[in-house]
Protein backbone atom coordinates (compact mmCIF):
# COMPACT_ATOMS: atom_id res chain seq x y z
CA UNK A 1 0.00 0.00 0.00
CA UNK A 2 2.70 2.62 0.82
CA UNK A 3 4.22 2.15 -2.65
CA UNK A 4 0.84 2.98 -4.18
CA UNK A 5 0.59 6.16 -2.14
CA UNK A 6 3.98 7.39 -3.31
CA UNK A 7 3.30 7.12 -7.04
CA UNK A 8 3.28 10.02 -9.47
CA UNK A 9 -0.40 9.24 -10.12
CA UNK A 10 -1.17 9.92 -6.46
CA UNK A 11 0.83 13.13 -6.56
CA UNK A 12 -1.24 14.36 -9.50
CA UNK A 13 -4.46 13.42 -7.72
CA UNK A 14 -3.39 15.34 -4.63
CA UNK A 15 -2.69 18.41 -6.67
CA UNK A 16 -5.88 18.10 -8.67
CA UNK A 17 -8.25 17.82 -5.74
CA UNK A 18 -6.49 20.43 -3.60
CA UNK A 19 -5.85 18.04 -0.71
CA UNK A 20 -2.11 18.51 -1.00
CA UNK A 21 0.64 20.11 -2.98
CA UNK A 22 2.05 17.93 -5.74
CA UNK A 23 5.41 19.72 -5.79
CA UNK A 24 5.85 19.27 -2.04
CA UNK A 25 4.90 15.61 -2.30
CA UNK A 26 7.41 15.09 -5.12
CA UNK A 27 10.13 16.76 -3.05
CA UNK A 28 9.25 14.48 -0.12
CA UNK A 29 9.46 11.37 -2.28
CA UNK A 30 12.81 12.50 -3.71
CA UNK A 31 14.07 13.12 -0.17
CA UNK A 32 13.04 9.63 0.93
CA UNK A 33 14.81 8.19 -2.13
CA UNK A 34 17.96 10.09 -1.14
CA UNK A 35 17.81 8.77 2.44
CA UNK A 36 17.58 5.24 1.06
CA UNK A 37 20.28 5.68 -1.60
CA UNK A 38 22.76 7.30 0.82
CA UNK A 39 22.01 4.84 3.64
CA UNK A 40 21.23 7.62 6.12
CA UNK A 41 18.65 5.70 8.13
CA UNK A 42 20.99 2.72 8.46
CA UNK A 43 23.85 5.02 9.46
CA UNK A 44 21.75 6.42 12.29
CA UNK A 45 20.73 2.93 13.41
CA UNK A 46 24.37 1.82 13.33
CA UNK A 47 25.59 4.82 15.34
CA UNK A 48 22.79 5.70 17.77
CA UNK A 49 24.31 3.56 20.52
CA UNK A 50 27.65 5.33 20.22
CA UNK A 51 25.92 8.73 20.34
CA UNK A 52 23.97 7.79 23.47
CA UNK A 53 27.06 6.32 25.17
CA UNK A 54 29.00 9.49 24.47
CA UNK A 55 26.24 11.74 25.82
CA UNK A 56 25.85 9.56 28.93
CA UNK A 57 29.40 10.53 29.93
CA UNK A 58 27.84 13.88 30.93
CA UNK A 59 26.02 12.22 33.84
CA UNK A 60 28.97 13.05 36.07
CA UNK A 61 28.12 16.77 35.85
CA UNK A 62 25.91 18.05 38.69
CA UNK A 63 23.65 19.96 36.30
CA UNK A 64 22.77 16.89 34.18
CA UNK A 65 19.69 15.12 35.50
CA UNK A 66 19.13 12.71 32.62
CA UNK A 67 19.99 11.97 29.00
CA UNK A 68 17.21 10.45 26.92
CA UNK A 69 16.11 10.10 23.36
CA UNK A 70 16.45 7.86 20.35
CA UNK A 71 18.32 7.74 17.06
CA UNK A 72 20.05 11.09 16.63
CA UNK A 73 17.49 13.07 18.67
CA UNK A 74 18.35 13.45 22.35
CA UNK A 75 17.53 15.71 25.26
CA UNK A 76 19.79 16.48 28.18
CA UNK A 77 17.66 17.35 31.20
CA UNK A 78 19.17 20.11 33.30
CA UNK A 79 18.60 20.26 37.05
CA UNK A 80 19.56 22.48 39.94
CA UNK A 81 19.93 19.53 42.31
CA UNK A 82 20.97 16.18 40.85
CA UNK A 83 19.79 14.16 43.87
CA UNK A 84 16.29 15.62 44.17
CA UNK A 85 15.99 16.43 40.42
CA UNK A 86 14.90 19.94 41.48
CA UNK A 87 14.46 22.12 38.42
CA UNK A 88 15.45 25.75 37.92
CA UNK A 89 13.24 28.54 39.20
CA UNK A 90 12.23 31.32 36.79
CA UNK A 91 15.24 33.51 37.61
CA UNK A 92 17.68 30.64 37.14
CA UNK A 93 16.02 29.66 33.88
CA UNK A 94 16.38 33.19 32.53
CA UNK A 95 19.93 33.59 33.70
CA UNK A 96 21.35 30.15 32.95
CA UNK A 97 19.26 28.67 30.15
CA UNK A 98 18.51 31.75 28.09
CA UNK A 99 21.09 34.23 29.33
CA UNK A 100 24.06 31.89 29.09
CA UNK A 101 23.58 28.38 27.65
CA UNK A 102 22.00 29.13 24.28
CA UNK A 103 24.65 31.68 23.31
CA UNK A 104 27.59 29.77 24.82
CA UNK A 105 26.69 26.54 23.02
CA UNK A 106 26.26 28.41 19.74
CA UNK A 107 29.49 30.38 20.20
CA UNK A 108 31.35 27.11 20.81
CA UNK A 109 30.02 25.63 17.58
CA UNK A 110 27.19 23.44 18.83
CA UNK A 111 23.93 24.30 17.11
CA UNK A 112 21.23 22.95 19.39
CA UNK A 113 18.27 24.17 21.37
CA UNK A 114 18.13 25.07 25.06
CA UNK A 115 14.47 25.10 26.04
CA UNK A 116 12.26 25.06 29.13
CA UNK A 117 8.89 23.95 27.81
CA UNK A 118 8.38 21.37 30.50
CA UNK A 119 11.74 20.79 32.15
CA UNK A 120 14.89 22.68 31.14
CA UNK A 121 16.67 20.66 28.46
CA UNK A 122 19.29 20.94 25.78
CA UNK A 123 17.88 19.31 22.65
CA UNK A 124 20.30 17.73 20.20
CA UNK A 125 19.51 16.71 16.61
CA UNK A 126 22.81 16.55 14.73
CA UNK A 127 23.17 15.90 11.00
CA UNK A 128 22.46 12.30 10.11
CA UNK A 129 26.00 11.81 8.77
CA UNK A 130 27.69 12.37 12.16
CA UNK A 131 30.11 9.79 13.52
CA UNK A 132 32.11 9.20 16.71
CA UNK A 133 34.46 12.11 16.07
CA UNK A 134 31.45 14.45 15.91
CA UNK A 135 29.90 12.87 19.03
CA UNK A 136 33.15 13.39 20.94
CA UNK A 137 33.32 17.03 19.85
CA UNK A 138 29.70 17.60 20.94
CA UNK A 139 30.40 15.99 24.32
CA UNK A 140 33.46 18.19 24.87
CA UNK A 141 31.53 21.37 24.03
CA UNK A 142 28.60 20.33 26.21
CA UNK A 143 30.92 19.41 29.09
CA UNK A 144 32.72 22.74 28.96
CA UNK A 145 29.58 24.88 28.67
CA UNK A 146 27.54 22.89 31.21
CA UNK A 147 30.43 23.13 33.70
CA UNK A 148 30.30 26.92 33.36
CA UNK A 149 26.50 26.85 33.72
CA UNK A 150 26.88 24.89 36.95
CA UNK A 151 29.17 27.61 38.29
CA UNK A 152 26.57 30.24 37.40
CA UNK A 153 23.97 28.33 39.41
CA UNK A 154 26.30 27.87 42.37
CA UNK A 155 27.35 31.50 42.47
CA UNK A 156 24.05 33.23 41.92
CA UNK A 157 24.01 35.85 44.65
CA UNK A 158 21.97 34.67 47.61
CA UNK A 159 20.21 38.07 47.75
CA UNK A 160 18.88 37.58 44.21
CA UNK A 161 17.66 34.10 45.13
CA UNK A 162 15.95 35.41 48.28
CA UNK A 163 14.33 38.29 46.38
CA UNK A 164 13.11 35.94 43.68
CA UNK A 165 11.68 33.48 46.22
CA UNK A 166 9.93 36.31 48.10
CA UNK A 167 8.38 37.64 44.88
CA UNK A 168 7.38 34.16 43.72
CA UNK A 169 5.99 32.77 46.97
CA UNK A 170 5.17 35.94 48.92
CA UNK A 171 7.33 34.87 51.81
CA UNK A 172 10.34 36.76 53.14
CA UNK A 173 13.50 34.63 53.27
Amino acid sequence: MPDQILTSEHIEVCEGNRTGNGVSAAVGVANLDLFEREGLNQHVLDNEGAFLSTLQKLHDLPIVGDVRGNGFFYGIELVKDKHTKESFNDEETERVLYGFLSKALYDNGLYCRADDRGDPVVQLAPPLICDQAHFDEMEQILRSVLTEATKLLEYMPQVEKAEHDEARYGLPF
